[in-house]
């Protein structure tokens, strides 16, 4: 080893260089006076003078040795070291280069270097290793290069340098690309003239559709302008018709009224009721057809006029009462004891109340049909009504409920269940539509139906508020007796708002619980529901009269209409007071307050009272001056007729009739 202190190299020497071996005696060296040094080892003594050695500065040339491809020996045409470039096939992935450094002082010694250029991004060291191989070589031009150095570590910078091209496949030449270019083109413009003739077809389809829309809009505005004069036509005509069927059916119905107020056998009462029922299904039908056609052609205009909405359904609830509890179905009604006037059209109004009550009584066979009405203030002026209508009638069947406002539409098949024309509910929806609200229906097969509406209303001035309960300012009490828990809910509105005490039981064996718990009465007023049997109420009303209650508890029944002449015949004696079902608001705070209750609570019988008087009646139908007539003359009226209005107020001739024939 030689250390160079001005440099700080070291060069190592070896056997290769003339040394004796790799290894010395320790000790076993000299330096002779001429400046010889001398080492011994076990092969020997090695003695040089040391500014006498020279080192060699030539660089190693570097050859191939020898090219493998795919493992295997490559056919060249030349010998390997003489090669320039090499070619690889596609078909040939793998390739490997051999080479050698031509220096043989030392070959083991001798160091290598080597990069594919366009593959290898720095050389990479070999050490004393000479041989190299690249698998999957992407088709394209590469430049092998080796460097080498000599054991004395001189290098060839230049090296040995071969091009190396790695072919690629026919399908990834320059032609193949070339022919793919073509084909794109070719596919491009065949695919961009296609397009073009579609895009032609379409316009001209697209030309022809519109022709075709033009000619069938105009046709189809031709027909509904037809439709519309052919509507137009029907409306009129249904409206100049309306009087025409309205007056013979009127003198249908007045005639057969006047018969049966007539002395007739039971056969004979018999055909004439029919005929008056036969005669009001008629009436309601035709109506119906009216309405409908007047609201289809846009002709039924709403009134805006101020009513008591508690009255309307009072005097509705009334009117279909009778056929309701002779089916033994009760009918009853809840409603804000402090409702305003409102402003609407109360006959419209009225209209569909009546619809939807009178179907739920005619769909009810037993229990009870129920109407709640809330409300909900919209502002100062405004009001949201909902009317709920609930009966425990039939139901009806799902897959009826999406077209039950349909005109024509049944619930139930006419031929198993009760008729209707299937009108009522169509006009009802477009009634409260035109009123600005809605209306829908929720319905259980065999359990019942709630229909309902909802309709908002101006407000008018407010309805004066209930009376006190009471005449002297003391509170009242009420027990009620009644199975029904829709009887209670409708009580309970009208007794909290007026601040009565009331409690209720459903029958004699509560009572007698109450009573014997208090130890003395209570209450100033039983109430007591007859809406089991007649016979019940009067036992129970006899019971507590003469043995438990002390005056001056009051002691009431409410009858439906078809026993409240048996009770006012037969109860007297044992209850102060008989009212009838529905029972009206009015009739039960008279009973409270003591006053006219039989008075309050019954409504006037129709024909009691004669009249004395000269009647002069202008009519041009020879039918209705008929009906008109006998009306009049059974409620003891000299009646006679005038043709029409003009000679009955203007003619100069009738004009001295009055004066002959003074008139009230």
């Amino acid at each position: 080893m030689r250390y160079n202190p001005e440099t700080g190299a070291i060069k190592t020497f070896h056997r290769n260089h003339g040394l004796q071996g790799d290894e010395f005696n320790f000790g076993a060296y000299h330096r002779g006076p001429d400046g010889r040094v001398y080492f011994g080892g076990p092969n020997g003594v090695n003695a040089f003078y040391p500014s006498g050695i020279e080192e060699s500065d030539t660089a190693p040339p570097v050859v191939l040795t020898a090219l493998e491809t795919q493992g295997r020996p490559a056919d060249t045409e030349v010998p390997y070291p003489l090669l320039q470039r090499v070619e690889l096939p596609y078909t040939e992935d793998v390739v490997t280069f051999e080479f050698a450094a031509l220096d043989f002082t030392a070959p083991e010694k001798n160091q290598y270097e080597y990069r594919l250029e366009g593959f290898d991004r720095d050389w990479n060291a070999l050490g004393n290793k000479r041989r190299v191989t690249y698998t999957n070589l992407d088709p394209a031009d590469y430049v092998f290069r080796v460097r080498a150095a000599n054991s004395d570590g001189v290098w060839n910078r230049e090296g040995l340098t071969i091009p190396l091209t790695a072919v690629p496949p026919p399908w990834h030449s320059n032609w193949a690309y070339t022919g793919y270019a073509a084909f794109v083109v070719l596919l491009v413009s065949s695919l961009f003239r296609r397009q073009q003739r579609n895009l032609l077809r379409e316009a001209e389809n697209s030309r022809r559709l519109e022709a075709m829309v033009d000619e069938r809009t105009t046709e189809l505005e031709q027909r509904n302008h037809e439709l519309h004069e052919m509507s137009q036509a029907k409306s009129s005509f249904l409206a100049r018709m309306s009087h025409e069927i309205r007056t013979p059916m009127n003198g249908v119905m007045g005639m057969t009224e006047l018969l049966r107020r007539t002395s007739l056998t039971s056969n004979q009462r018999r055909f004439a009721e029919t005929i008056q029922s036969s005669a009001t299904s008629l009436l309601a039908l035709i109506n119906d057809i009216l309405d409908l056609s007047k609201i289809e052609a846009g002709k039924l205009s709403l009134e805006q006029n101020e009513f008591d909405f508690k009255l309307l359904l009072e005097e509705t609830i009334d009117l279909l009462s009778v056929e309701a509890f002779d089916k033994d179905v009760e009918l009853l009604s809840q409603i804000p004891a402090h409702l305003p006037l409102l402003i609407g059209d109360s006959l419209r109004l009225r209209q569909v109340l009546t619809n939807l009550v009178g179907n739920a009584t005619k769909y009810t066979r037993q229990g009870e049909v129920f109407v709640r009405v809330t409300t909900t203030p919209r502002g100062s002026d405004m009001v949201d009504m909902k009317v709920e209508v609930r009966d425990t009638g039939i139901g009806i069947r799902p897959e009826v409920l999406p077209t039950i406002f349909d005109p024509f539409a049944q619930a139930e098949d006419s031929s198993t269940g009760p008729s209707g024309t299937g009108l009522g509910l169509s006009i009802s929806q477009q009634l409260v539509r035109m009123m600005g609200g809605e209306i829908g229906v929720e319905s259980i097969p065999g359990a019942g139906s709630n229909f309902w509406f909802s309709v908002p209303f101006k407000t008018g001035e407010e309805v004066q508020a209930a009376a006190e309960a009471t005449t002297d300012g003391s509170r009242q009490r009420l027990l009620l007796m009644t199975r029904r828990r829709s009887t209670r809910e409708a009580f309970a509105s009208k007794l909290d708002a007026w601040g009565i005490e009331w409690s209720h039981c459903a029958g004699p064996d509560e009572l007698d619980k109450l009573l014997a718990q208090s130890g003395d009465n209570e209450f100033d007023t039983l109430l007591v529901d007859a809406d089991d049997t007649l016979d019940n109420a009067l036992k129970v009303s006899q019971k507590y009269r003469d043995s438990v209650l002390r005056p001056p508890v009051k002691l009431a029944v409410m009858s439906p209409p078809s026993l409240l002449e048996t009770c006012e015949q037969h109860v007297p004696a044992l209850v102060d007071d008989v009212l009838r079902k529905p029972l009206r608001e009015n009739a039960l705070r008279a009973l409270l307050l003591g006053v006219s209750e039989t008075e309050e609570s019954q409504p006037e019988q129709p024909g009691q009272t004669r009249l004395d008087a000269r009647i002069l009646v202008a009519e041009d139908n020879v039918v209705n001056q008929a009906v008109v007539r006998g009306m009049l003359r059974e409620l003891g009226c000299d009646v006679s007729i005038a043709q029409n209005g003009r000679i009955a107020v203007v003619h100069e001739n009738e004009v001295e009739f009055l004066a002959r024939h003074p008139v009230n």
